[in-house]
């Protein structure tokens, strides 16, 4: 009888949470869904979701695991009473937007890269459309913890009842910056892109009733000052080698590799030479020096061997710093192998808002110069000012009725544990520079553009107007200039236009482009320089009065997009031997194979690299997801003893991708390399754990050409007219997979 009831109760529960639409944690049988082109059947468990302890709801589709990632329906999810998110579908972008508080994530189907609040960042799983079989339509399916995290929320993972827990904003000290904003962001239509920017100027004169009354907000807390050492306990172990000095973004720290556990470090920040020094002791050097153009902490890290008074070796690791004024902390791991060098958080301690000649202005003030990036938003028109590991020592702010020249309002607080954030609305369009004045102080001066007759609109299609210029602008006289790999595009007018347009910069600072500079090129004649946060297309159209400017995505331009990967690079040689760098004969043959491509309009080429660049290997990949590439090739050459040899294709083991699949792409370079080089074929070999493979949302294979630690194939791969043969046989090689396999595009 017991059993007869557990089994009625069993029942009664699992049906009451199948009329609400959540699941619980179990396998459903035969359930398939449908995404990416081709029917999967889902094996395994179904994804309890709750809020506060409250069921939520997921409707038709339930929540469920992809590449080890939850993904749950847009809408039903963060529109929901927990989280209270607006949520916006963009069919013609196919991209989803959820706005809450000053907060915008925008996700495109298929694309891992994502931006929050303007800034692009990468997802481990892309959001994608996908069908339970069962029902008609499809659903917009995107990564849970992602969204969560990125509006503020808390989640914690319990794998044995595969129940997702999110804490809400109520109980967790992410508070966002406003409460009761006058106009609440999650009502704005739009509100996930910057609707329209004009060249217009300031609706009033310089000076207002700010110039006379500033705002000032300050800290009753005192910064925290640096520390000049961090003590580590000594401890008498084995010598140890210094393996690597690797940078990590995530955490914005160094970490120091050691082959074992350390026995003693001392650290010293020397100030005055901008310089913090690491001494490893009983330890050897074999980790190099590196140099850095972007890091946000050190301009280098070199390395050196010294020994103490006894005679013990002692590595030298020194950070020379961008920011003396900020702080900074050592720490050691539990095994004593791994040292961390960080950047600790900053301190907001005051906040000034004034006017001076040029226009309004916000004056930040910290334990170090406040690193600030900016975007837009519209209805009302507002800028956010965003400070990423800062804490905000000021508070929670408002002050209303400033009025400025535009600065109609201004509000502050702690929006994320490690960002602080100034919000400013204003009356019109007002332009803006972000400037170190000192170590402790960032100055926001707004002003006037300085640029005219330039409309910038995002609503379907981003769109630049250059005004009253249609008819007197030749577009044949127009040459172009992508930059691709910093993400510039240049348009360059026949003549000078400068009576027209002005120069300056206008800073747009939506999803799409950061900035746009007007100025005079070397020629004398107007250049724009678009900078945008990924890769763009651009084309022109005119009529009358204006030239009009729109951007596209790679993919709504070019039928076949390919991704060439030239190995190694900079301070990566690559293999060495027999008086030759890998990386140089890489490059070689690609430069051979850019000639053919050149010559063939129908293929868009994108390259990692066209000379001799170091670049990460996440970037690679990235870059080659941004452009959403149909494939990508990368080119090297192997290394294995002297007796080695030969031509082998590796690839990424993907059989159950619809259309082309990595290995048929490995297949069809293999025997064209083979045949055009002559050397012996080794055959295509599957290998799932290669960075540039694994990470690829796209087939993808790594062409190893030959070998340069062989004589026998270093005679022919250093040959020019071999190395020919081989760019042309990965032509053809191309040309064939679109061939047979084409996009459809």
């Amino acid at each position: 009888m017991k059993r007869v009831m557990a089994l009625f109760f069993s029942v009664s529960i699992l049906l009451l949470q199948l009329s609400i639409g959540v699941y619980a944690g179990e396998t459903r049988d035969k359930f398939d869904i449908e995404y990416d082109g081709k029917v999967h059947q889902y094996t395994s468990n179904v994804v309890t979701l709750n809020i506060d302890g409250k069921a939520v709801a997921t409707g038709e589709m339930p929540a469920i695991i992809i590449d080890s990632r939850t993904l749950v329906p847009a809408r039903e999810v963060f529109e929901s009473a927990g989280f209270n998110a607006k949520v916006d579908w963009n069919g013609e972008k196919q991209e989803v937007y959820i706005s809450y508080n000053d907060q915008k994530i925008v996700l495109k189907i298929g694309s891992n890269i994502a931006f929050v609040n303007n800034n692009p960042i990468t997802l481990d799983v892309p959001a994608k459309l996908i069908r339970d079989t069962s029902q008609k339509n499809p659903k917009t399916m995107i990564p849970l913890r992602f969204v969560t995290e990125n509006l503020g929320y808390k989640i914690e993972w319990n794998q044995s009842s595969y129940t997702a827990s999110i804490t809400s904003l109520s109980q967790n000290p992410e508070v966002p910056v406003e409460e009761t904003p006058e106009v609440p962001i999650e009502e704005i239509k739009n509100g996930d892109e910057l609707d329209e920017l004009n060249s217009d100027k300031a609706n009033r004169l310089l000076p207002t009733e700010l110039a006379t009354n500033p705002v000032t907000w300050s800290s009753i807390i005192a910064p925290v000052e640096q520390s000049a050492k961090s003590v580590i306990s000594a401890q008498n172990n084995s010598l140890v080698s210094i393996t690597s000095v690797e940078y990590k973004s995530d955490s914005r720290s160094f970490s120091i590799q050691a082959s074992g556990p350390i026995s003693f470090v001392e650290n010293t920040f020397m100030e005055s030479d901008s310089k913090y020094v690491v001494d490893i002791y009983n330890a050897n050097k074999v980790a190099g020096n590196a140099t850095y153009s972007d890091n946000p902490i050190v301009t280098a890290v070199r390395t050196g061997q010294q020994e103490d008074r006894d005679g013990k070796k002692v590595t030298r690791v020194v950070f020379d710093l961008k920011s003396t004024s900020a702080s900074y902390d050592l720490s050691i791991s539990g095994d004593r192998k791994t040292l961390n060098f960080v950047m600790k958080d900053n301190n907001l301690s005051k906040v000034h808002l004034g006017q001076n000649e040029k226009g309004d202005y916000i004056r930040l003030t910290g334990t170090s110069a406040p690193e600030v990036t900016a975007f837009r938003l519209s209805n009302p028109d507002r800028i956010v000012f965003d400070m990423e590991r800062t804490v905000s020592l000021v508070g929670k702010q408002t002050k209303n009725d400033t009025l400025g020249q535009y600065i109609l309002s201004m509000r502050t607080d702690q929006f994320k544990t490690s960002t602080a954030r100034v919000v400013v609305e204003t009356d019109g369009h007002a332009d803006y520079s972000i400037t170190k004045i000192d170590n402790v102080t960032t100055l926001i001066q707004m002003h006037e553009p300085t640029y005219d007759n330039i409309k910038y609109e995002n609503t379907t299609i981003p769109i630049i107007t250059l005004e009253n210029v249609g008819s007197r602008i030749n577009l044949e006289g127009i040459t172009y200039e992508d930059k691709y790999n910093t993400k510039k595009y240049i348009i360059n007018l026949p003549g000078n236009y400068e009576d027209v347009f002005g120069t300056g910069n206008m800073h747009i600072d939506d999803s799409i482009i950061s900035q746009i500079e007007i100025k005079k090129n070397n020629s004398g004649n107007t250049s724009l320089v678009i900078h945008s946060k990924s890769v763009y297309v651009y084309r022109l159209e005119a009529d009358n009065e204006n030239l009009y400017i729109k951007a596209y995505k790679p993919k709504e331009i070019y039928s076949k997009i390919v991704v060439i990967d030239t190995g190694h690079g900079g301070k990566d040689p690559g293999a060495s031997a027999n008086g030759y760098y890998e990386k140089d004969l890489n490059l070689a043959i690609t430069h051979y194979l850019k000639e053919y491509l050149d010559a063939d309009s129908s293929i868009k080429v994108y390259y990692t690299r066209l000379d001799d660049t170091f670049i990460e290997l996440v970037a690679r990949t990235d870059f080659a997801n941004e452009v959403e590439a149909d494939f990508l090739i990368s080119i090297h050459n192997n290394a294995l003893g002297e007796t080695a040899n030969g031509t082998e294709t590796i690839y990424f083991k993907d059989a159950d991708r619809s259309g082309l699949n990595s290995n048929e792409l490995a297949a069809i370079l293999q025997q064209n390399i083979v045949n055009a080089v002559g050397l012996k074929n080794r055959g295509i070999k599957d290998n799932n754990s290669l960075s540039i493979l694994r990470r690829s949302n796209m087939p993808a294979a790594i062409v190893e050409v030959g070998f340069v630690t062989s004589k026998i194939d270093i005679a022919k791969i250093s040959d020019k007219n071999v190395q020919k043969n081989a760019a042309k046989a990965i032509y053809n090689s191309i040309v064939q997979v679109f061939a047979e396999y084409p996009t459809r595009r």
